[in-house]
């Protein structure tokens, strides 16, 4: 069985001649809240959670990707990724809400309007989004949008008997927070949970992930196979 890992290159920033700048990166994924509550301090949905709050996001309106992933929270899809993945077992799809989308856009590689920005002490990549205004417009004109759930492999364990178990082991690309990837799985765990949380990274099955390729910019994500 093939595997994938899929991890958002959120350290690309740091490469001095790379496409992707800190900027690019909010550009793309976006901010994310619950219930009031933002990033780290806000309820992360699991499987099995009580699906009481959607995800708001706030992010660029000008383009919107059809797979993001805002920090702190689960993958965000379009409408059409969700229905190309509806018939894989065990994922729920909770629509989430456009809290704020701002007129910025900035093309891959383009560092120049950041480089003045920096110059000018201006554009801080981590309060971007909250100095521009929303556009109501744009609120009118995007489609709809979910947080993708699935499960984690604590909760999986608990409910598969599996017979043989196999011990998983990797690098990750140097983008990853996360390098080394080492988990204690089963093939089983992943024809029931095609895609899922293991050991804190987002696994998908063959399956899963040849549905989920042709929506991946892959300058934004970085996708590690494994076999098992």
């Amino acid at each position: 069985m093939k595997l994938y890992v899929l991890t958002p290159a959120t350290l690309r920033q740091i490469e001095p001649f790379g496409l992707i700048t800190a900027h690019h990166d909010v550009q793309f994924h976006g901010e994310v809240s619950r219930a009031g509550k933002r990033d780290i301090g806000m309820e992360f949905y699991w499987l099995h959670s009580k699906l009481s709050d959607p995800l708001e996001i706030s992010r660029s309106g000008v383009s919107i990707p059809e797979i993001f992933w805002p920090p702190a929270g689960n993958l965000v899809v379009s409408a059409m990724v969700q229905a190309s993945l509806h018939d894989l077992p065990n994922i729920h799809f909770l629509e989430v809400k456009f809290k704020k989308l701002v007129d910025f856009y900035v093309c891959k590689g383009d560092r120049g309007p950041f480089e003045q920005w920096v110059t000018a002490g201006k554009g801080n990549p981590e309060t971007l989004i909250a100095e521009l205004p929303d556009i109501p417009l744009m609120h009118k004109n995007v489609g709809q949008y979910y947080e993708m759930i699935v499960a984690r492999d604590v909760e999986i364990r608990e409910q598969l008997q599996c017979d043989s178990w196999i011990e998983l082991e990797a690098w990750l690309p140097k983008t990853t927070v996360m390098r080394h990837f080492c988990a204690t799985v089963c093939i089983k765990m992943f024809e029931e949970f095609p895609i899922c949380y293991v050991k804190g990274h987002l696994v998908c099955e063959s399956r899963a992930f040849q549905k989920l390729k042709p929506f991946l910019d892959r300058d934004y994500f970085d996708v590690t196979p494994l076999n098992i």
